[in-house]
């Protein structure tokens, strides 16, 4: 395992972040379970990826810019849309229509 994520694990152990019960799952499933979604294999890239944040916040300018371009590029997302691609690209599924037995429309709640 990852000494950096070793060290969070400890610090979460020691009721750092809150009641280490809270955690308990999460720890045990890493570290006793075989890490089935290899979080561990990730973890030094994650905190790569962390730095490069911290670093490019660090300029105020470039950031509110950075900010500013993502939010204008964000009209192409949609959940909608994202689950539609994967359901057709990856799940190899297609829609399935449901009569609303319940009476509300589209929309309702």
């Amino acid at each position: 395992m990852d000494a950096d994520l070793g060290r969070v694990f400890e610090a979460i152990e020691r009721g750092t972040f809150g009641k280490p019960e809270d955690f308990a799952g999460m720890v045990s499933a890493v570290r006793d379970h075989g890490d089935y979604y290899l979080v561990s294999d990730d973890f030094s890239s994650y905190l790569e990826a962390h730095a490069l944040v911290d670093e490019a916040y660090r300029d105020r300018d470039g950031w509110v810019g950075r900010c500013i371009t993502s939010v204008a590029r964000m009209g192409f997302f949609s959940s909608d849309r994202c689950i539609n691609e994967y359901a057709e690209g990856i799940w190899n599924i297609e829609p399935l229509r449901v009569d609303r037995s319940d009476g509300l429309k589209r929309g309702e709640l």
